[in-house]
């Protein structure tokens, strides 16, 4: 049982985390250079805001079941990459997309736009997650390191939980 206890103190400040950030002022994202301390200097789950545009390109990571107007259902995240004012390749998860849609995903937002969400650390996978098929385009985590395949490399080494809005896909 002391696991149990463990784990329940560790989930509870992890939510106490998540809604302190989703709470709080979004702050500029710092410039690109900065970015490799930011996960050293406690960011997770903090608010920020990016401007930039978007690339074209944006990788389907599959997500499990995924909340849908019937119910949940198996779907994916839709991850993109915007090319930030200040020269960084920031990686953004812009929401969720059902399964059957995986041939019809929406076109990031054209033109200069602001990204506003919470900064997460790359998922880690376990001994049950299947290996990414970069030649299929099958992806399993939201880490940029396993994404760079599908979105090109030098992408930020976190990845920003942006907002629902008009622009994202769910």
């Amino acid at each position: 049982g002391v696991w149990q206890m463990r784990r329940l103190a560790w989930k509870d400040d992890l939510l106490a985390r998540l809604e302190a950030g989703r709470g709080g002022l979004a702050q500029p994202l710092p410039e690109a250079a900065r970015w490799g301390a930011l996960a050293a200097e406690g960011m997770e789950y903090r608010r920020f805001v990016a401007r930039g545009s978007y690339e074209p390109k944006q990788a389907l990571v599959f997500a499990g079941p995924v909340e849908t107007p019937t119910g949940p259902r198996p779907g994916y995240f839709v991850m993109a990459v915007l090319a930030t004012v200040e020269g960084g390749r920031l990686l953004v998860h812009r929401g969720v997309l059902p399964i059957e849609m995986k041939d019809a995903v929406p076109a990031p937002p054209t033109g200069t736009v602001e990204a506003t969400g919470l900064m997460r650390a790359p998922e880690r996978g376990g001994w049950f997650t299947p290996g990414d098929d970069p030649g299929k385009g099958a992806y399993f985590l939201r880490d940029p390191q396993g994404l760079a395949p599908a979105l090109g490399p030098g992408l930020s080494p976190f990845f920003l939980d942006e907002e629902a809005d008009a622009g994202a896909p769910a």
